[in-house]
């Protein structure tokens, strides 16, 4: 079989990236051909296929003059770079199938639009809630943005909502949700998709340290808000004969620090590469995802789980489905005093962590192989280009 796969980077950014990548790397284990549609980058992990300059990065922070602005947003409601790469990369690779991910603002609609007119199926991973809503943290279904962000950026994503709903989602042959908390939330939108976890690469049992070897709470992430960034300052406060660890980066980071510089058991590493990361996580003894939005998934957590590292996570979305399904650790309601009574219980408890270590790792290896996704996306596709199939002929030049 022969797959696009379309995102904004082809480097890890994200979770979504990183997800992306990932499928990539899991079409070719199995005999697939796979090329890239994405933007051009020295960190691109990806060299097949075709990218297109990436710009308008200050556009997201409200800084560059109003011509700059108009012009972002116009290539945010079609590039036609992406349109013009979209079209040369089918017509030279043909693909059966074109799988996007995240692809919001750098690509815009176009490789959608280009595809389904190509009469090429198409299957869409939902990551985030922009098909259904104006911010793509907003799991409400709000047409307008409320986010935080500068008035030019909330007014763009509002716009690309509305193109999102009317142009992107009718063209989409399948859906793909990365937990039961997003089929639910799409399906109550009108959108069907098939529940598909996410997947993790789970290492060698003897790789992995015990309780006593293991020391400190670890939080991965992006520092914002809604990721918990406050939290787990909170926390370091709570508990201050633990060592807390933050890794990432973002609009947070600078109050991390300065909190980092009162508290003798806070750390703030800035980013870390992947392989920094896992062993970040191998070495600590709880992982805490306090996320203060519906976390589609969460894949830090399984990350975590495939480390035999247990996770404190609030109840929240997906990620919270991931940790209780596995019995991985402890899900809490969305409160500081909450998360700190759970992180503290389990990094002393070695019975009750030891438990949680394994039934992670068990999970990781048995619901979360990248086999086993390979093994279901390939029947998907089947699918996809089946009911396409049925609809109409795909389109090639001679």
């Amino acid at each position: 079989m022969r797959v696009i796969v379309v995102n904004r980077y082809a480097t890890v950014a994200g979770g979504a990236d990183k997800h992306a990548v990932g499928v990539a790397e899991i079409l070719r284990s199995r005999g697939h051909a796979v090329a890239f549609l994405s933007t051009q980058s020295e960190a691109n992990a990806e060299r097949e296929g075709a990218f297109v300059p990436l710009s308008g990065a200050d556009f997201w922070r409200g800084a560059p003059p109003r011509r700059e602005q108009v012009e972002v947003a116009a290539a945010a409601l079609w590039n036609r770079r992406a349109a013009a790469a979209a079209e040369a990369l089918i017509e030279r690779f043909r693909p059966d199938v074109v799988h996007l991910h995240d692809i919001y603002p750098q690509l815009s609609v176009a490789p959608v639009v280009v595809a389904a007119r190509r009469g090429i199926a198409t299957v869409q991973t939902l990551h985030n809630y922009e098909l259904i809503s104006a911010s793509p943290t907003d799991h409400r279904g709000r047409w307008l943005d409320r986010g935080p962000e500068p008035a030019p950026v909330r007014a763009l994503r509002t716009a690309l909502g509305v193109v999102r709903r009317v142009v992107h989602v009718p063209r989409i042959s399948r859906f793909v949700a990365v937990s039961r908390h997003m089929a639910e939330t799409f399906a109550a939108h009108g959108i069907r998709a098939d529940v598909m976890p996410n997947f993790v690469e789970r290492g060698a049992d003897d790789a992995r340290p015990g309780f006593a070897e293991r020391a400190g709470i670890a939080f991965v992430g992006r520092l914002t808000e809604e990721k918990g960034a406050r939290d787990a300052i909170a926390l370091a406060r709570s508990l201050p004969d633990v060592a807390v660890t933050m890794i990432g980066h973002g609009p947070l980071e600078g109050e991390a620090i300065a909190a980092a510089r009162k508290l003798e058991n806070l750390e703030c590493t800035g980013f870390l590469s992947e392989d920094a990361v896992a062993r970040r996580l191998r070495s600590s003894r709880v992982l805490a995802v306090p996320s203060r939005w519906e976390e589609p998934a969460g894949l830090v957590a399984l990350e975590a789980m495939a480390e035999g590292t247990p996770v404190v996570a609030y109840a929240s979305g997906g990620l919270a489905e991931y940790v209780s399904d596995a019995g991985a650790g402890f899900v809490v309601p969305r409160s500081e005093e909450a998360l700190a009574a759970a992180c503290q219980a389990l990094y002393h408890d070695r019975e009750a962590w030891a438990e949680a270590s394994a039934a992670g790792g068990r999970a990781a290896a048995r619901d979360h192989s990248p086999d086993r996704y390979g093994e279901r996306l390939e029947r998907l596709y089947a699918q996809a280009g089946a009911s396409t199939r049925a609809t109409g002929d795909r389109r090639y030049s001679a």
